[in-house]
């Protein structure tokens, strides 16, 4: 998944991680951790945005459910060289990512599952 994220200006490796594993879930190539029921439990405490891969991943899917086609929006920004870091989820959402991920921890969002 990583050969079709050709990101520009410096994308945050925890940001590539979590878009790939986005990716992998939406196409069907995911590992067998995807499909565990523990994936769905709220993210502990010292897990965040930050940490990548399906954390982050899922996280992008619960901003997908918020706000509806984020993550495609944010792939392309990556692409194309205009995502400025975390002010790119500022400008979206109108929230800091602190304040997004707290409401997103509060959801107990479950993949497949209305919010």
């Amino acid at each position: 998944m990583h050969q079709v994220l050709p990101y520009k200006n410096n994308v945050e490796k925890w940001l590539i991680e979590g878009m790939a594993d986005y990716g992998n879930y939406y196409y069907g190539t995911t590992s067998p951790q995807w499909h565990r029921d523990s994936f769905n439990n709220t993210p502990r405490n010292d897990i965040s945005w930050q940490s990548g891969y399906q954390h982050t991943a899922k996280f992008l899917m619960w901003l997908d459910t918020k706000f509806p086609g984020f993550t495609l929006s944010l792939h392309k920004a990556c692409l194309q060289g205009t995502y400025k870091k975390q002010k790119y989820f500022i400008d979206k959402t109108d929230k800091t990512m602190e304040q997004l991920w707290a409401l997103y921890r509060k959801s107990n969002f479950k993949i497949g599952a209305a919010d």
